[in-house]
């Protein structure tokens, strides 16, 4: 008996094979699956019309049912009604690989060799489709014994000449499997956002609309999250902020300036109480770079505002009080000369309120690298170790995952994407507060990262030049020179215009010296001493803190030249009585 050949093909192929279609006698139907792309068209060929042409064809088709992915079983009814005389005359590859069985165990087998097929409605349905000449889909078949591997294998008969019947099926049983894994990790991804109380972490739609709300964000906004759900993220602003725009500002500026924005300012609570707020806009995209969503995650951070707020008001007491002494000196002035001795005892106390506010500012400037430091610590070892954890989780299940289909590769994809841009987002964020690599291998090393960060960030070429061995420095040095540095780069960035910058680090038998020269357009000498020039202002207290100096020089054309000088032993400040500070 000739046994009719199978072909499995995609529907959008059916066209490449039409020539051999018309060569031979074919039936066609559709085989479905739960996946869209798996879906294939069963031709079924019978016989030829032209016999030289419908055996080549035939030994074509026979090579791609041996390479089709999807298992095809050939049944042959020997005795009319008797379902248990199905005897199974043929295989292919993909099914005793789905079975996992070997072939020659299988070939002969009838019906009868599987009590608990016979125990079921397939023997009924088997013989249904040979009588009526239909196909009929039998659904997801959970089968297993001493033979079969135990498995889900969605399943669809179709008729065949000479009483013979075709099983067309695919063993669900890795897909469903694997689909559950992902469903718990993507749970596990939604119970470490839940479980975290300090931070409103929650996402908006493209337009602003509130999508999902954490319990940090009821406990730190007031809102429910049946209260907030589809409502205007512009709820939490005030309505002077919400009238000029502000909270779409900071999604705009989220979308196009590196997929992320950061602003701290006034919130408003369901109650209409205020917070100040350390808020982070982040843009997410897909694959394709569309815009999907925007991920706000919003810190309380009123505490830390109140006490800047009292710095600020104590440097600014601070401040008047030296005004107020400089008036009392230009009335002295214009006096007797017996009251000279006053004026010296008023200039002494200028002196004494000059120091204050230097020592003031050396406070800020540790209470912010302190908070610096916290911040960046808590993000990276707390948030960044848990985003880490879950990666590999999701590594390990998706590397156990079988290829099932270009939409259940894509969501693997997409998820993968999702938690390596947070985990970047979290590193980036921990060394922008305060480069771990300062702390853990110190000032040389930190100086070489961030120059490698520029050239990359810039494009402008950053050769260093250190000395061999690491200098040993301590921590306030260290911070207050890579400090410098960054910010020397950063107007070498915004207004240099420069191709080059050299960089020299070394460190002499009283001093630390930083050099930075760039071969840019060359700073101007009416703007090194410009008080308006905050950066040089900033950079030349932090050395004069350490009671070191910073010179700028420049010339047009020709670049600027940055020098820092801080002494390895602090200098010992003079005494009120010994000159100007």
């Amino acid at each position: 008996m000739a046994w009719p050949w199978i072909l499995a093909i995609h529907p959008s192929e059916a066209d490449l094979h039409k020539e051999e279609a018309n060569t031979c006698l074919c039936n066609e139907f559709m085989l479905s699956s739960t996946r869209p792309t798996a879906r294939r068209m069963v031709r079924i060929v019978r016989h030829a019309a032209n016999p030289k042409r419908a055996e080549e064809t035939i030994r074509l088709y026979a090579d791609i049912v041996r390479n089709v992915q999807i298992g095809l079983v050939v049944l042959h009814l020997e005795r009319r009604n008797d379902a248990q005389s199905f005897r199974l005359v043929d295989i292919n590859p993909a099914a005793v690989e789905f079975l996992g069985a070997r072939r020659e165990d299988l070939l002969g087998k009838t019906l009868a060799d599987f009590p608990d097929v016979l125990k079921s409605d397939l023997p009924k349905q088997f013989l249904e489709v040979v009588r009526t000449g239909k196909p009929q889909d039998l659904g997801e078949i959970p089968y297993g014994d001493e033979l079969i591997r135990h498995g889900a294998y969605a399943s669809k008969a179709f008729p065949l000449p000479n009483q013979c019947l075709g099983i067309a099926f695919e063993n669900n049983t890795e897909r469903k499997r694997a689909e559950g894994a992902l469903r718990e990790a993507e749970e596990h991804f939604r119970l470490l956002v839940q479980g975290v109380k300090d931070y409103a972490i929650f996402m908006l739609d493209t337009e602003g609309r509130v999508l999902s709300w954490n319990p940090g964000a009821e406990r730190i906004k007031g809102y429910r999250d049946e209260e907030i759900i589809g409502k205007h993220f512009s709820i939490f602003y005030l309505p002077e902020e919400v009238e000029q725009g502000k909270p779409e500002v900071g999604l705009r500026e989220a979308a196009r300036a590196g997929g992320w924005h950061e602003e701290e300012g006034w919130r408003v609570r369901k109650d209409g109480s205020r917070f100040w707020a350390n808020v982070v806009t982040t843009a997410l995209r897909d694959e394709l770079g569309n815009l999907r969503e925007f991920a706000k995650v919003t810190r309380d951070i009123s505490e830390r505002q109140r006490s800047l707020e009292a710095l600020r008001k104590g440097k600014e007491e601070l401040e008047s009080r030296v005004k107020e002494r400089t008036a009392e000196l230009g009335k002295a002035n214009e006096g007797l000369q017996a009251e000279i001795a006053e004026h010296r005892r008023t200039e002494k106390q200028l002196r004494v309120s000059f120091q204050q506010l230097r020592a003031l500012a050396a406070r800020l400037q540790t209470v912010r690298e302190q908070e610096r430091t916290k911040i960046a610590r808590e993000v990276h070892d707390e948030l960044g170790q848990a985003l880490t954890a879950i990666k590999m989780d999701f590594a390990y299940l998706i590397a156990r995952l079988p290829d099932n289909g270009e939409q259940f590769q894509e969501r693997k994809n997409s998820i993968l994407k999702l938690t390596d841009d947070t985990i970047q987002q979290v590193r980036r964020i921990a060394a922008e507060l305060r480069p771990g690599i300062l702390d853990d291998l110190g000032l040389t090393a930190a100086i070489e990262w961030q120059a490698q960060e520029f050239q990359a960030r810039a494009g402008i070429q950053c050769l260093v030049h250190l000395p061999e061995d690491e200098i040993s420095s301590d921590r306030d040095r260290s911070t207050a020179i890579f400090r410098i540095f960054q910010e020397a780069l950063t107007n070498v960035a915004r207004h240099a215009q420069a191709t080059r910058v050299d960089v020299r680090l070394e460190k002499g038998p009283t001093e630390l010296i930083l050099e930075v020269r760039d071969d840019g357009k060359g700073i101007e000498g009416r703007k090194i001493q410009d008080s308006k020039s905050l950066g040089l202002l900033g950079m030349k207290e932090r050395a004069l803190i350490l009671g070191g100096t910073l010179e700028v020089r420049g010339r047009k054309g020709e670049g600027t030249t940055l020098s820092v000088r801080i002494p390895v032993e602090r200098r010992k400040t003079a005494r009120p009585d010994q000159g100007n500070v």
